[in-house]
């Protein structure tokens, strides 16, 4: 023969740890969204402060070869070895300009992989969202059911029952 029955205490207790469940649930779900959205931020800022560190940086090289480039071009001076001086000088002023295309180019592909990373990053805190508030509804609906049931019981147990 089937019993019909429960501790209701048992049925509280049960009810208001679901609730502390969601709360938590809750929690989670905005400390996820807060650590990953910061993580991307700080992303995109450490990027784009190494790119004005290195371009400032680049700036002020540039202007030092440049100097010499046009002190070198207004000295007289002839011969092989001003040749060869003005050949240096000016493979020098090359490759300055062959290693700002390459941190530009460098930057601008940092930049994108970043930008692909925050956007994966948002993809994942939107399904991890999604997750977590049918878990809340869940954890709330199920505290709910044992609410009632905890109220049915107690009714039918302890109220008895109405008859019309």
């Amino acid at each position: 023969m089937s019993m019909l029955g429960a501790q209701l205490d048992d049925l509280l207790a049960l009810a208001a740890r679901l609730r502390a469940t969601s709360s938590d649930i809750a929690d989670v779900q905005q400390r996820a969204t807060a650590a990953t959205t910061g993580m991307a931020d700080e992303m995109r800022a450490a990027a784009q402060r190494a790119m004005s560190d290195i371009g400032t940086t680049m700036d002020s090289l540039r202007s030092s070869v440049s100097a010499s480039t046009a002190r070198a071009d207004a000295t007289v001076w002839n011969g092989a070895n001003a040749a060869r001086f003005l050949d240096a000088q000016h493979d020098l002023d090359r490759a300055l300009g062959a290693g700002e295309t390459a941190t530009k180019q460098a930057f601008s592909d940092f930049t994108a992989n970043i930008a692909r990373m925050a956007d994966g990053i948002e993809t994942y805190v939107q399904g991890l969202r999604a997750s977590l508030d049918a878990a809340h509804s869940a954890a709330l609906s199920m505290a709910g059911a044992v609410e009632q049931q905890h109220q049915r019981l107690d009714d039918a147990m302890n109220h008895g029952l109405a008859v019309q």
